[in-house]
């Protein structure tokens, strides 16, 4: 499944609720480099939109394209910063997976309402290829998990992607900024 796609299920899944109302999130439209050095990750998502309905629902809509190769095993480790007080702090949702090509299909993991939809859901990723999710509704994530309403705000999720390219390690890295509001 395309890269982008199950990071997008993640980050949805990662910091949605449900508490007396529902609580969505807003993504803010461009991912941005995580500052610490690492490229962004080579896949291309300038043709993706992710909707949040007025139900809290999400939608994924537009094509992923793979501009490198993604063997497994591909780790994910993602880390949140909040703002608090006018400071962005450490968050304290995070996760480090060793391998998402061995966990992209298992049924409770918070990215399967969306790889169960797409056509490839097993690694590698060739350079070149395509995913293209056409009006997904994935579905309100939020009554998956059950945070406080004390998560209502403004926060940043930054997401380390390692992969094996030609039998050496290449590390990349995105942030995504995103508002977690009661709809």
């Amino acid at each position: 499944m395309a890269v982008h796609a199950v990071i997008c299920a993640i980050l949805l899944a990662a910091v949605y609720s449900t508490v007396q109302g529902k609580i969505t999130f807003v993504f803010e439209d461009d991912i941005h480099e995580c500052d610490n050095g690492l490229p962004l990750p080579h896949v291309d998502i300038s043709q993706v939109q992710i909707y949040t309905e007025d139900d809290g629902t999400i939608t994924i809509n537009g094509t992923t394209r793979f501009t490198n190769d993604y063997g497994g095993p591909v780790r994910w480790k993602m880390y949140t910063k909040r703002l608090e007080r006018g400071q962005w702090v450490a968050g304290i949702i995070q996760r480090d997976v060793f391998d998402m090509c061995a966990i992209l299909t298992v049924p409770n993991e918070l990215w399967y309402p969306l790889v169960k939809k797409l056509n490839k859901q097993k690694c590698p990723f060739q350079k070149g290829y395509e995913e293209h999710m056409n009006m997904i509704n994935l579905g309100n994530p939020a009554e998956m998990l059950n945070f406080p309403p004390e998560f209502v705000g403004e926060w940043q999720s930054f997401h380390e992607i390692t992969t094996n390219r030609r039998g050496f390690p290449a590390k990349e890295c995105f942030k995504a900024s995103m508002s977690i509001t009661e709809v």
